[in-house]
């Protein structure tokens, strides 16, 4: 039997609980960092997987919706493949097109033409006078105003629509001489993006100098989708136009077209 081991006192006692409780706030602060550490991981790798794009079920005898994005497509988008030009119509993809130059006319209806900020449900109807444009809509008792609803287009901020009944009604925008509303002038080419939308379920009209429809094209994608145009013959007014069966509401947002000419 051993003799020479040393006695238990109450100072060794607290002398090992302190270094038990060393040890125990130790282990709980290295889980408390392992923990983090694994939830900031697999937070990061949960972000950056792509949430899947919405799905269109098309009515029965229509052609399916493919995925389709080109290399200067910035969104993710299930659309149909591009239709055919119609009439004197020749269908722009994307608001980057050769037509629309470094002169090309942008509006983004954040601001107005003199560089007062809009704000959602102010008219934007008369807004662009300088710049050769104004808007209406077909409800006469209504407007044409700022709308908080952002598109995915190219500035992610207001967009334009009918401000009560929000969102429906025919959309007309008209070109004139800039800074001259009573004097008619014309385009080539234009473009808006439009949202929330569905294949085949809102169209761009285009009038001529006379007030004939020289062309339409119609939208091909679900959600977000960009209408642009180039055409034969020099355009006096562009129609936004839903289709009530599909989708009777639409909002527009970062227009672009040539400068207005007489």
């Amino acid at each position: 039997m051993r003799t020479d081991r040393p006695a238990f006192t109450p100072a060794t006692g607290s002398s090992l609980r302190r270094t038990l409780l060393q040890v125990g706030l130790a282990c709980g602060i290295g889980g408390v960092l392992v923990g983090g550490l694994l939830y900031g991981l697999t937070s990061t790798l949960w972000s950056r997987t792509p949430a899947p794009a919405p799905r269109f079920a098309p009515a029965a005898g229509t052609e399916p919706l493919v995925f389709h994005r080109a290399a200067n497509d910035r969104t993710v988008r299930d659309c149909r493949p591009a239709r055919a030009d119609v009439g004197k119509l020749h269908r722009l993809d994307f608001d980057t097109a050769p037509q629309f130059t470094s002169r090309a006319t942008r509006n983004d209806f954040e601001r107005r033409a003199d560089g007062t900020p809009l704000r959602p449900g102010e008219s934007v109807e008369h807004a662009y006078t300088p710049l050769g444009l104004e808007l209406s809509t077909s409800i006469g008792t209504s407007f044409v105003g700022a709308n908080s609803y952002v598109v995915a287009g190219r500035s992610l901020g207001n967009s334009a629509a009918t401000v009560s009944p929000v969102w429906e009604g025919v959309m007309t925008l008209r070109f004139h001489v800039p800074g001259l509303p009573k004097r008619p002038a014309t385009v080539r080419a234009f473009g808006l993006w439009i949202a929330h939308v569905f294949p085949d379920g809102t169209k761009l009209e285009a009038v001529d100098a006379h007030g004939s429809v020289v062309g339409e094209i119609a939208t091909r994608c679900l959600g977000t989708d960009f209408l642009g145009f180039q055409s034969d013959v020099p355009i006096a007014a562009v129609r936004v136009v839903p289709n009530l069966a599909i989708d009777p509401n639409f909002t527009v947002d970062d227009l672009v077209f040539t400068p207005p000419v007489n």
